[in-house]
Formats: structure tokens, sequence, C-alpha cells
């Protein structure tokens, strides 16, 4: 920006309440000073109000105001822009996880048993079989918690059938185990113990 065009910043056009853009006049009030045929054409300001600079082709903000015209998020105080469903994403991200906690029990249940490609009838005897507690580490877990200790369906991913219900801790580390280490020749006993003979055959 010039030198002459930063003198106007903050001022207000000498004939109109406008900001000044040059000469202490607007866009508008410039042009029609000193070259009427230069005058921008009706309809190609930027639409935001009391701006008087055109903007680009097939925009109806200017650069300055583009920023500001865009639509941002519907919950109150939430600075990020729309992306859905009048929110943008966070909060649809956050809505999502709020619908499926209130779901029923039974229904969350169903879910997880379908993911895991095993009846809800094989999770429920497991968990009586096992006292609700790992198979590997013994530690009790609680179902529909995100946490260290939650409940997690273990299940072979070549056979795709069910093995023993899991803390979720001890799942994640199985399957690295399982993945790798197991693999390089590390032998881990107690994962290999429930290799050997998991919950689901004892039923």
């Amino acid at each position: 920006m010039g030198q002459k065009y930063q003198s106007n910043l903050g001022k207000t056009c000498s004939q109109c309440p406008a900001p000044a853009h040059c000469k202490g006049l607007c866009v508008t009030c410039y042009y029609a000073a000193n070259n009427k045929n230069s005058h921008p054409k009706p309809g190609r300001k930027c639409k935001h109000e009391g701006c008087e600079t055109k903007p680009s082709k097939d925009e109806e903000f200017c650069s300055a105001h583009r920023q500001k015209a865009r639509k941002f998020c519907g919950n109150e105080g939430c600075p990020y822009p729309l992306w859905k469903d009048g929110i943008c994403r966070r909060c649809h991200k956050k809505k999502e996880h709020v619908a499926i906690a209130i779901q029923p029990e039974a229904k969350r249940l169903k879910n997880r048993a379908r993911k895991a490609g095993v009846s809800v009838d094989l999770i429920e005897s497991l968990s009586k079989a096992q006292n609700n507690k790992c198979a590997i580490c013994s530690v009790i877990m609680e179902r529909n918690v995100n946490a260290s200790w939650s409940e997690c369906i273990d299940h072979c991913h070549e056979t795709l059938k069910g093995r023993g219900l899991l803390c979720r801790t001890c799942n994640h580390s199985l399957g690295l185990y399982e993945n790798f280490q197991r693999k390089l020749g590390l032998i881990i006993e107690p994962y290999e113990r429930y290799l050997d003979n998991p919950p689901c055959s004892l039923l």
C-alpha cells in the first residue's frame, strides 16, 4: 500500500460517511471528481455496509471483508466456520458423540457386537464368565467408558471369531504383539497364555 493510501487509513470521506481511500475521498467520490467514465458500475461495490471498495470478479465482498462475510458456526461463542447442519465440524462431531452416549445400553451393545462380528449373547456370557475382568491383566472393566479400563471385544483378524473381553490397553497391546513382537521372536507369556486358551474356548 502506497504512502498516499496509508495516510487515509481510519479517515472518513470528506463528502460522504464512507471510508476515505485517496486524497480524503472514498472510491466513488474520487472517481466522480476526477473521471466520470471510470466511475464504478452500479452493483459492483462491496456488499459490506459502508465499504466503497470494488470487489474482484464474481465476488460480492472485497478482499478486506471477505473473511467477515464467511458464515460461522451457529453455536454461541464458537469461532469456527460453518460446516454442516448450521454448525462447524467440531460441534457436529461433539453432537454425534452426545447422540451415541444417550442411546440405550442395549442398543450400544448391539452396535458393538455387530462391528466385532459376534453376538450379544456371547458378550454377555464372556462378561459373566470373566466376572467383568480383563482376560489378561484382570483389571475390572466398565462398559461405555472411554478410558484405559473400558471393555473391548477381542476377535481374531484371520478367523473373525471372538476370543474374549479385554481392557482397552491390553486389546491395543495384544494387536501390536501379534503383528510385530511375536513375528520378531519376542515371546510374552501372558499374551501367549491368552492366545492358547481364550475365554471363548471355555464356553
